[in-house]
């Protein structure tokens, strides 16, 4: 077993480097974050594991995450777009939740839970996690057919850049969706019982906006995750619409539930200059 390794100027208000209470509202996405090297959460957790990767520049490692999420910051953008279009020119609803999901919904926990799970918000998560999970059991044969495609491909420097591009497309996009459909679900869940649990409102920034937040920028993230993989499978077109309806929906339904929550200023992440996706 590691001996921990000790950190000096942990401590907040001693140390001018680390931003105060940054932690309270991220995704815990380490690999992926951009504020590494001015948090006191990951010095005091993430730099105590042995073979980290992250801790062998954590400047370069800050940079190459803002850059990542800029970029996909300008794919949900296009994304967007193609939802607005279809928008009008489909009929498909996202997939109905089975009567055992239903029961599970309703039989659960304490009262206020319970409201929770029954709110249209939550529901809209609860539908968005069960189609990303048959679409990623019942395509993973369909995935990994791609990946070894493209992988064979690079080695014979037959695809070039192109099929660099689209295995690293697919493996980032795979990775977001994975990463984000379960946090999606419990941060709304946080944020519909914090509301819920709340006393009337003082005009004090609201921990469940917070919540709220962090869960419409992990659905912003998944929507551009979504739309990069239509982009290198578009026979699967239809699948994908579904699921960018569903996620749209959600994040109008949020939206509307939270209307502060996108103007709610988290610690680093929305100053001025350091924002990103």
């Amino acid at each position: 077993m590691s001996t921990p390794r000790k950190h000096a100027g942990l401590n907040e208000t001693e140390n001018p480097k680390w931003i105060p209470g940054i932690y309270n509202y991220c995704d815990r996405w380490c690999e992926r974050c951009a504020f590494t090297g001015k948090c006191r959460s990951f010095a005091m957790e993430i730099r105590d594991e042995p073979g980290n990767d992250i801790l062998d520049d954590l400047e370069a490692h800050d940079i190459r995450s803002r850059e990542f999420w800029d970029d996909l910051s300008e794919v949900m953008n296009q994304t967007l777009e193609y939802i607005r279009k279809i928008s009008g020119e489909t009929d498909t609803e996202p997939g109905a939740i089975n009567d055992q999901q239903w029961e599970y919904l309703k039989k659960r926990d304490e009262e206020l839970e319970l409201a929770a799970r029954q709110h249209p918000v939550a529901l809209a998560a609860w539908k968005y996690s069960n189609l990303t999970e048959s679409w990623l059991d019942l395509n993973k044969d369909l995935v990994a057919e791609k990946e070894k495609e493209l992988d064979t491909r690079v080695k014979l420097n037959a695809g070039g850049k192109r099929a660099l591009t689209e295995a690293e497309l697919i493996s980032d996009a795979l990775q977001i969706i994975r990463w984000y459909e379960p946090q999606i679900w419990v941060k709304l869940m946080r944020a519909l019982t914090g509301k819920m649990g709340e006393e009337e409102h003082t005009g004090e920034p609201r921990d469940s906006d917070g919540s709220a937040k962090v869960a419409l920028i992990a659905i912003d993230r998944s929507l551009a995750a979504w739309g990069q993989l239509q982009f290198i499978f578009p026979e699967h077109t239809d699948d994908f619409i579904t699921l960018l309806l569903q996620l749209d929906r959600m994040r109008n339904a949020v939206e509307t539930e939270f209307p502060q929550a996108r103007v709610f200023h988290r610690a680093g992440f929305d100053d001025e200059e350091e924002t990103h996706l």
